[in-house]
């Protein structure tokens, strides 16, 4: 029913944790619920009706509340039990689909009457799940690759995997504007919880171009680059000591619009074809995370992943990499994070450790 939907305010104790067990049939108490609920045990390819299909949203539904709500924690074999049958009717993709149509109403502040903790906690238990079931499934990959490099080689896999992209309607804050043009709708501003970056690492340097000291030049051009550098790395840090939220880097800071990343490739010539310059991208933006935040821990930052917005007018692949901040709890002795400076107001070097929170769609010290 719709009020199952609903995720209620509450607390986060005294939860009895249990496993997917809707999904099996001998939890079933009657003939006809072992029928339906039978549908995700049935042998993978099997015919799928609305019906069939509609009582698996339902409980994938009622499955996904109680993870937010923290009932029930991942588990690889109940995972591996939900049947993957075929497109439109695959049991794990469905759930995890209806964990981020959860979690996007969280985010989107449709929990009326709910406290900020309980909005947390929410969040939280959805994005430590979702990062558990892509871990597995990037794992069933890695399995399988040897067996996939006996037909191609590694870069056809890469960019044959590349050409599915990523479902980008499944973000509610996205709308595609014209023709292959993508951004994020008006009622999704930089706020609270959300910032855009157009890059990180290929600063403005129009500014510096009419130094003529070439001496001066390199040093102005350094100061450019770590000056966007602490930018992006001063917001991760706000986020984590505030409320968590999104980073989303290759979005045009004034309009939402997705750009791309492909100034940052270029900027650091890197290959411009992506399928071969993603993760050497993404391991550059952990690095930077990881040697300017003071107190960083791993599990702070959810998995850094691409999102897929069509193609320029040039014909690249507009790509935007989401960086996902977890806010850090007070009870987490290990917090609050800092954010190292190398300069002052002054264009000084300095040493200064910052503490910065999020007010509204800014950060402060």
């Amino acid at each position: 029913t719709e009020d199952e939907k609903i995720l209620p305010n509450g607390t986060h104790h005294n939860y009895n944790l249990h496993r997917l067990a809707p999904f099996f049939k001998d939890n079933a108490n009657t003939i006809e619920e072992q029928s339906v609920w039978g549908s995700v045990l049935l042998p993978r390819g099997a015919q799928i009706d609305e019906q069939r299909h509609n009582a698996m949203q339902v409980w994938l539904m009622r499955a996904a509340v109680a993870i937010l709500k923290g009932h029930i924690e991942y588990d690889p074999d109940d995972i591996s039990k939900l049947k993957r049958h075929s497109a439109g009717h695959n049991c794990q993709v469905m759930l995890y689909k209806e964990i981020q149509s959860l979690r996007n109403d969280v985010l989107n502040g449709n929990l009326k009457d709910s406290s900020t903790e309980w909005i947390d906690f929410l969040q939280n238990n959805a994005t430590i799940f979702s990062n558990k079931f892509i871990r597995d499934w990037i794992a069933d990959i890695k399995d399988k690759w040897p067996m996939l490099k006996e037909a191609r080689t590694s870069d056809e896999i890469i960019k044959e995997m590349n050409e599915f992209g990523i479902d980008h309607k499944a973000d509610e804050r996205v709308e595609q504007y014209e023709k292959g043009k993508w951004r994020f709708t008006s009622e999704f501003p930089e706020g609270l919880k959300l910032e855009f970056k157009k890059s990180v690492f290929s600063p403005d340097l129009s500014k510096i171009k009419n130094i003529l000291d070439d001496n001066k030049k390199a040093k102005a051009k350094v100061y450019h680059e770590r000056q966007l550098h602490e930018r992006i790395v001063g917001s991760a840090c706000a986020f984590l000591n505030t409320y968590g939220g999104d980073i989303f880097i290759g979005v045009d800071d004034d309009t939402g619009s997705m750009v791309g990343i492909l100034d940052d490739i270029k900027y650091l010539g890197m290959n411009t074809e992506f399928f071969k310059s993603q993760d050497v991208y993404k391991d550059k933006v952990w690095k930077l995370l990881e040697n300017n935040i003071i107190n960083l821990k791993k599990e702070y930052i959810g998995d850094l992943a691409f999102r897929n917005y069509g193609k320029d007018y040039n014909g690249d692949r507009i790509y935007v990499l989401q960086i996902p901040c977890i806010k850090i709890e007070p009870s987490d002795l290990n917090g609050p994070v800092f954010l190292k400076k190398e300069y002052d107001k002054h264009k000084n070097k300095t040493e200064e450790e910052v503490l910065l929170k999020r007010v509204q769609n800014h950060n402060e010290e």
